[in-house]
């Protein structure tokens, strides 16, 4: 189950204990101001989830990788394109969680970015299977989830309802901000969208913790930039 430190562990043990997960972020995440414009921006710094790798792919991850072990999986494989921060997060962290961590990898657009990401992955060691094209990833997934019954293979970015509940704590994670007063209650919030897992969740987030009453303020507009 989710933990009690977990924010939605916290505010909702019952669905939470439904929840199987693997410690693996140090929340919560510190809110930064920062000043653009002359304006005040509050930054939700997800980087600071983790010091081995952080970022809001670690969320996704604890589901994921709790999923796992309930089934009894010892490999985890992640998908994504070569500069994908989601499978550098998948085999840096999966050994935390007792798990075996693999990839597929599909190309994308050169960038420095994505050279590094992709040097990065290469260097945890983690079994990567590349394919020419995105279109011919699923076809790759599907004969690996076959054939390796003890595996659990991942979406693209975790972007499921599996994964999407470590966003969705977030939110409660930030109302809990917001009422200790780090931070006034915001009107919009920007998030960046790759897979959507992150969004997804945010979005289900703010309206089960308004819901239940933990959102106490009016419902910020969310924004998904890519």
């Amino acid at each position: 189950m989710i933990a009690g430190h977990h924010a939605l562990g916290h505010h909702l043990p019952a669905l939470a204990a439904r929840i199987p997960w693997v410690p693996l972020g140090e929340w919560p995440t510190p809110i930064r101001p920062v000043k653009i414009a002359g304006e005040t921006i509050w930054v939700k710094d997800e980087g600071a989830s983790s010091p081995l790798y952080g970022g809001n792919k670690i969320r996704c991850l604890e589901m994921w990788f709790g999923h796992a072990r309930e089934r009894g999986a010892r490999k985890i494989w992640a998908i994504g394109a070569y500069g994908s921060n989601h499978a550098i997060a998948t085999a840096l962290h999966a050994p935390r969680a007792g798990l075996e961590a693999a990839a597929i990898v599909f190309p994308q657009p050169t960038s420095e970015w994505a050279v590094e990401n992709c040097a990065a992955l290469l260097a945890t060691g983690c079994e990567i299977v590349r394919v020419a094209n995105i279109a011919l990833m699923p076809l790759v997934a599907l004969r690996i989830a076959r054939r390796e019954r003890d595996a659990v293979m991942m979406s693209p970015g975790g972007a499921t309802p599996i994964g999407t509940p470590g966003a969705v704590s977030g939110v409660f994670e930030l109302a809990d901000q917001i009422a200790a007063g780090e931070l006034p209650p915001p009107r919009r919030i920007v998030v960046g969208v790759g897979s959507a897992c992150t969004i997804a969740g945010l979005v289900a987030g703010l309206t089960l913790a308004h819901a239940v009453g933990v959102w106490r303020w009016p419902v910020p507009r969310v924004h998904g930039v890519r």
